[in-house]
Order: structure tokens, then C-alpha cells, then sequence
């Protein structure tokens, strides 16, 4: 079994009471040694862990890991090389410090296009039929099919995936020696057999039925988080008279706090009075989002693959530009609709209030009209500033233009200093504006 001693080291701090993920991603970036992990810890805890007795712990969760034998192929943690990152905007307590996995890790990797589906656990033959033909489709285009084991619609997931010659990952609410539903065992072995991933946060079996009700909400969150895309098949909504699936409601819920795009299967004709899609009903009242049906089938989910694949992109080139200086504190990118300029979900740096900008407001506004590069050096002292940051002393505004010379977007930094931008900022932020333009120019 592969696994590091940072690994180690981050189980025994989550074994102390008290210590959860949020302290994790607050006081470690990982690959800390003993005395520093101490330190921090008894700043938390009072002064009452010395290394005899973290070692003692330490000691007591290899012994409980060996007992995993050959139904987990390793643990990886946060500062481990190869430890996934989340997809949508995370809070710390709820994003993943560390996971058991049997199969290949790299299948959540951001690399990959990765599609959660989810559902009812007693699907009629014609939602079933419904459900394979989507996941066929996303499959055959190169998707990682997410689930979580379940019985129903997420069995369905992952038996289509592999039939699909696919990918598929099935996140678990119990140790990787211990698989929950009992009845998937052989499912769960054939996803590995087949080049997929079975993947848990837990080491310890759950001590009561309550324990284990939130280890399933817990899953519901990693198959939100995980995914660039989630897919409800059909459930109840939680009013529905006597009955709902929970898990299929918490994992929407969470892709919608964390920025996740959602689509639902929904045929109007066919399901407006069928209970089961209750739940897809509710979820299209409160907001516009990708419904897919036995008419649009193929043309929205090769859309929404395309889209995804701009995404990932997109959020290549904002990491780039933030990793080139340090005086970039915020980065954005905005993309032109409608006389409006939209912020692309992926950004970094402070929460803004400006998500769309007309193109006759602000800097950016300005930048637009003007089809130019904008340099403001003191924001206080222009009136175009729409403010955001009290931290924000300047900006700096590029085009984004297709081969004719149109603005379809811009590429938008903030800075905390005076006078931060330069000619060389310039120049190097208008070469990555001429790649973004080439790229969104060939997917329009």
C-alpha cells in the first residue's frame, strides 16, 4: 500500500478531537515535521499532545490501516504530488484533506472531465433505459462517469460506464474494506478490474446508524465536488408526500453552493405528473440549467463537453497569469453576452460583487469601448473604478479579440499596490489574450 508520512501525519492530527478539515487547510500546507504539526497543535489544544504520545497515535493508525491488506492501494493527502483538487468554490471544513483509494487516483484529477450521476434508488426499466443512454453518450466522449455505489441510478452509472468502455468512480461513506451497500461488492471490484476508482475518507467503520447517515451526506459532498458537472436522473423532492431520496437532494444542494454546474433528465410530455422527478421539477423553477431529454440528447451533452473543455482551459490560463507575479492579487476573466460583461466562474483572489459589468460601467466597461489595453495606476483617483476591494490601490484591463479584431472578453487584475503594471505586464498579459481569443474564436 502506497502512502507518505505526511498522510500519516494528517490521520493522526484528525484522530485529536477537536481537529477537523477546516484546522487542517488553516494551520498545514502539508509535509510539516513533527515539531511544527505540534506546535500548532497544542496552540489549538492547550499544550496537552508531546511527541511520545502522537507518535503512540501515529502507531495505533498503521496498525488499523494494515488491516485494510490489499482492498486499498494507497492514502494520499493534502501536500501529497498527486492529491486531487476540488472542482466549484469549497469552504475548508468541507473540502477533503486526505482519501483511501483502490484503483487510479488520477481519474480526479482537474484534467479530466468528470460527470457525477445521481438519482433514485428504484428506478422504473423506462427512467433506467433514460439514464444509460446519457451516460453512454457522456462516456463515449471521454467522461469519468461519478456515483456513489449505490443501489438504482447510481448502480446504473457505473454498470453503463464500463459497458461504455469508460471511466467510472464510485465514492464510498464507509472504509474501502467494508463496502456499503453490501451487494455492490462485485460492482465495486469490477469498477477497479476495469480502470476506475473506488475512493473513502474513512479508516473506521461507523459506530451507529447516525454516524453513518452523515458519512452519506459527507459522500453526497465529494460527488458534487469532484465533478465539473452533475447529472440528476430523476428523485423525490424532500415535500413529497412519504417518500424522497435524500442523497440525490443533498448532492445538488452542494453543487449549487459550491458553483457546480447541474443538469436534470426531464421530458415534459413524459414526466410532469410522474412523482419520481419531483425533485428535477423543483430544481428547473429555481433556475435556468441544462435539461436533457430523448430529443436533445446528443446535441446538449456534446455542448456541454465542449463547454467544460473551454472551462478547463480558461481556468489553465487564470492559474498561469496569477503564478506569473505576485502582484496580481485578483484575477478574472470576463466573457462579452449581450452587452454585458459576464465574470467566468473560476477567479482568484477576494469575492467580488461585480459578476456583470455593462459595457458602459467601469474600467472594464471602458476597456470594451475603446477596444484597448487600460492601465489605471491609482484607482482612488479614476471615476470609472467600480469598487470591489478597499485593498485594491490598482488595475489593469486586456482585450480579448478574435481575428477580426472584436472583443469577446477581457482579462481582468487587481492589485493591492500603487503603480503595479508596467509595458512587460502588458505585454505579457496581451500575448495570453491573443491564445484565449484563438481558443474561444474555434469554439464558438
Amino acid at each position: 500500500m502506497k502512502y507518505t508520512e505526511n498522510a500519516l501525519n494528517i490521520l493522526t492530527v484528525l484522530s485529536h478531537k477537536g481537529i477537523g478539515k477546516a484546522w487542517v487547510y488553516k494551520n498545514l500546507k502539508g509535509n510539516e515535521n513533527t515539531e511544527v504539526i505540534l506546535e500548532k497543535l497544542n496552540k489549538k489544544l492547550g499544550g496537552k499532545i508531546d511527541k511520545k504520545e502522537f507518535e503512540k497515535r501515529k502507531n495505533t493508525i498503521i496498525k488499523e490501516i494494515n488491516k485494510l491488506n490489499n482492498y486499498c492501494d494507497g492514502i494520499i493527502a493534502l501536500g501529497d504530488k498527486d492529491f486531487p483538487q476540488h472542482r466549484g468554490r469549497v469552504n475548508d471544513s468541507e473540502k477533503p484533506v486526505l482519501l483511501f483509494y483502490k484503483g487510479d487516483i488520477k481519474l480526479l484529477n482537474l484534467e479530466n472531465i468528470n460527470i457525477s450521476v445521481i438519482g433514485l434508488l428504484n428506478p422504473t426499466i423506462e427512467i433506467i433505459e433514460r439514464e444509460k443512454i446519457v451516460v453512454q453518450q457522456f462516456a463515449e466522449r471521454g467522461a469519468v462517469i461519478l456515483s456513489g455505489l449505490a443501489y438504482g441510478c447510481d448502480s446504473i452509472a457505473h454498470k453503463q460506464a464500463i459497458d461504455s468502455k469508460g471511466k467510472t468512480v464510485a465514492i464510498l461513506p464507509s472504509p474501502l474494506n467494508n463496502i456499503l451497500p453490501k451487494g455492490n461488492r462485485f460492482l465495486a471490484k469490477e469498477i477497479v478490474e476495469s480502470g476506475g476508482l473506488l475512493v473513502s475518507e474513512y479508516l473506521y467503520n461507523h459506530k451507529d446508524l447516525m454516524e453513518l447517515r452523515g458519512r452519506y451526506v459527507e459522500r453526497d459532498r465529494l460527488q458534487a465536488l469532484f465533478c465539473d458537472l452533475i447529472v440528476l436522473v430523476a428523485s423525490y423532492d424532500k415535500d413529497y408526500t412519504g417518500k424522497f431520496d435524500s442523497g440525490a437532494r443533498h448532492a445538488m444542494n452542494y453543487a449549487k453552493k459550491y458553483g457546480i454546474p447541474r443538469a436534470v433528465i426531464y421530458d415534459e410530455k413524459l414526466d410532469k405528473d410522474n412523482p419520481m422527478f419531483s425533485l428535477n421539477r423543483k430544481i428547473i423553477k429555481e433556475e435556468k440549467i441544462m435539461v436533457v431529454n430523448q430529443e436533445n440528447c446528443i446535441e446538449t451533452i456534446k455542448r456541454e463537453i465542449d463547454k467544460i473543455q473551454k472551462h478547463k482551459i480558461l481556468k489553465n490560463y487564470i492559474d498561469k497569469i496569477k503564478s506569473h507575479s505576485e502582484k496580481y492579487h485578483w484575477v478574472g476573466i470576463y466573457l462579452y453576452k449581450d452587452g454585458v460583461l459576464e465574470l467566468f466562474p473560476y477567479y482568484i483572489g477576494r469575492p467580488t460583487p461585480h459578476t456583470k459589468i455593462p459595457i458602459d460601467k467601469g474600467i472594464c466597461g471602458a476597456a470594451f469601448r475603446e477596444n484597448k489595453t487600460l492601465i489605471v495606476n491609482d484607482v482612488s483617483k479614476d471615476e470609472r473604478y467600480l469598487a470591489c476591494s478597499i485593498y485594491t490601490k490598482s488595475e489593469i484591463v486586456v482585450p480579448i479579440r478574435d481575428e477580426n479584431g472584436n472583443v469577446l472578453g477581457e482579462i481582468d487584475i487587481d492589485s493591492d499596490y500603487l503603480n503595479a503594471f508596467n509595458e512587460s505586464d502588458k505585454e505579457f498579459l496581451e500575448n495570453i489574450a491573443k491564445e484565449i481569443g484563438k481558443i474561444l474564436s474555434n469554439s464558438s
